[in-house]
């Protein structure tokens, strides 16, 4: 009831309630049920997170920051699970069984409360560009258009122990995703095996999701070099200068386009470009496009 909106003056006019305690830079917001995350600005290297309402064990708790958290670009909520993805593409978990669901914790830990976040390991090595959390089902998008599915199927205590049943995180395959079949059209070669990073110097890639040059978004070009120190690739724009972008905001254009192989037919990809879940469901907002795009 603290956190109430308040009648206007008129009849039916609502007026929102400002939440004391938060800076007042928010870009971003996601709600679980009773509590509320906000990213906060930082610039253009992310910014931290901060959390109130009923945050696992403790109720109506005020605004504060989430320790542990910085270079956020994203974040998603759910009952008792909460996830945050950093300007590396990286997605860590915090929360409460849910959570340790995701993140694959023993069982006599299931129960606990994470305060601390973690690394979500199932996809690690994957640059994720957004995640969306439900009830029982999370989905993520990675940088190069892959969407992955996790769903809860069973949860049960036996004799005081617990036993859970869930399908791992699995690739959904998307309609038209020539990346899904076993060996692509007849007479064509199959996708490249998985040697490693999808991000390589030499490969050419497409800019997507950028919010300060989105005049570049769209852009093809090819990776030189990746920086470490500021976690950004050096990409040669095709007719225009070197730029240097985050690997989230890259990618990767299709094996059958570097090789410049010709088709009778246009070849198309699904790319996956965003999610969100509901209790027990799941949408996900993809794209058909040209393999040579």
């Amino acid at each position: 009831e603290e956190f109430e909106v308040r009648v206007g003056e008129e009849e039916g006019a609502w007026r929102p309630k400002p939440v004391p305690g938060v800076p007042p830079c928010a870009v971003r917001l996601a709600c679980g049920p009773y509590h509320t995350l906000a990213l906060l600005s930082a610039g253009k290297g992310g910014g931290r997170v901060w959390q109130w309402g009923d945050v696992s064990d403790t109720p109506q708790a005020p605004p504060h920051p989430v320790q542990g958290l910085e270079r956020i670009v994203q974040v998603a909520a759910t009952n008792d699970a909460n996830a945050a993805i950093d300007a590396d593409g990286c997605v860590l978990l915090w929360g409460g069984s849910l959570a340790n669901l995701l993140l694959e914790a023993p069982p006599h830990v299931l129960g606990g409360v994470r305060r601390d976040p973690a690394p979500l390991r199932p996809l690690r090595g994957r640059a994720v560009r957004s995640i969306s959390l439900g009830g029982s089902i999370a989905t993520a998008v990675t940088a190069d258009g892959e969407v992955w599915l996790w769903t809860l199927s069973s949860l049960a205590s036996v004799a005081g122990t617990v036993r859970r049943r869930f399908i791992e995180w699995s690739r959904l395959e998307l309609p038209g995703d020539a990346a899904a079949g076993a060996g692509g059209e007849e007479g064509g070669e199959a996708d490249e095996p998985d040697e490693g990073p999808v991000l390589r110097p030499g490969r050419r890639v497409t800019l997507c999701g950028l919010q300060v040059r989105a005049d570049l978004n769209g852009a093809v070009g090819r990776l030189q070099a990746f920086d470490s120190t500021s976690g950004r690739w050096a990409v040669a724009l095709d007719g225009a200068a070197s730029v240097r972008i985050k690997p989230i905001n890259l990618t990767p254009v299709t094996p059958a386009a570097e090789s410049g192989e010709a088709s009778s037919s246009p070849q198309r990809c699904a790319v996956g470009l965003a999610s969100a879940c509901g209790s027990e469901h799941a949408l996900v907002l993809c794209a058909s496009l040209p393999s040579a795009r």
